[in-house]
């Protein structure tokens, strides 16, 4: 494949991230042991982002079943129970660091995240505070919650830090144009999908998982399925993130802003409630 741009590819990026002051988890160990397991029943081998990224840059081979799983905020949860799952099936994940709560109750301490990077997992960028990046006013605030944000977590890892993920899902232009500017070389969303290409790398989506939905099974058979039919809307780079429908975009006109395909079927509203996910909110042009 070396010398050919890869077409588009269709497989799960899944993200797992407790939410709440309290850390309630939204995937109980006890499920993610039984959804790793079926994953890898299933064939499915893990890749990181930055693999994804060498394989639509330049060709690189990927597994025949890719999986990307991820993990948010730095629980301390995912230190003592994801990580011992993820090494029983072989598993690499990526953990999106949000900085300045390392350390504190709850999250993990910077030995701890270390740990995971020197265990084989990618270490991404989560921001420095965890703000929404869209409503940043001031260049130079934006600039650190990206820059100093992934400065830290490098001096303390030794390791280039490479993949970003935005806080609440929130991106427009001009956001990509500051993460582009950082040095990251992807970014993912909260927008569900399962389709990956070279021009999505600043807005990749995924399925989040947690104890209240369908089965990891179900739900990507569903999403692939409906990738595969055409039922698909388009999470793309421009000012405004709010998807738009595939039509909207074919019409030749110049200028169009590059996609990736983010399967929800034909009317991504309910989808979007049942998956307990909002859709990115429409941003003014920056």
């Amino acid at each position: 494949m070396t010398g050919k741009e890869p077409e588009q590819r269709l497989f799960p990026s899944l993200f797992i991230t407790p939410s709440g002051r309290t850390c309630p988890p939204t995937l109980p160990p006890q499920t993610l042991d039984q959804e790793l397991s079926w994953l890898k029943d299933s064939g499915y081998v893990s890749i990181t982002f930055d693999e994804l990224v060498n394989h639509v840059q330049n060709g690189a081979p990927l597994p025949a079943k890719p999986v990307i799983i991820s993990f948010d905020d730095d629980w301390e949860g995912q230190y003592r129970y994801a990580l011992p799952l993820l090494k029983k099936y072989g598993y690499t994940a990526t953990f999106y660091i949000w900085v300045v709560v390392v350390g504190r109750k709850n999250h993990m301490t910077w030995d701890q995240i270390k740990e995971l990077s020197q265990s084989g997992m990618e270490v991404g960028c989560h921001t420095l505070t965890h703000p929404y990046l869209t409503r940043i006013k001031k260049d130079e605030t934006l600039q650190r919650e990206l820059v100093v944000a992934k400065e830290d977590i490098e001096s303390h890892l030794g390791v280039p830090v490479t993949s970003l993920a935005y806080p609440f899902g929130q991106y427009d232009e001009r956001v990509v144009a500051a993460a582009k500017a950082a040095g990251f070389t992807s970014a993912r969303s909260t927008w569900p999908g399962v389709v990956h290409s070279k021009e999505g790398l600043f807005s990749l989506t995924g399925l989040i998982r947690t104890e209240t939905e369908k089965s990891l099974e179900d739900s990507v058979d569903m999403y692939i399925a409906m990738a595969q039919e055409g039922q698909a809307i388009i999470a793309h780079e421009g000012s405004d993130t709010a998807p738009m429908h595939r039509e909207d975009v074919a019409t030749g006109e110049e200028g169009a802003p590059p996609f990736i395909l983010a399967p929800l079927g034909p009317d991504p509203g309910p989808d979007a409630d049942v998956l307990e996910l909002k859709p990115p909110q429409r941003q003014p042009s920056q």
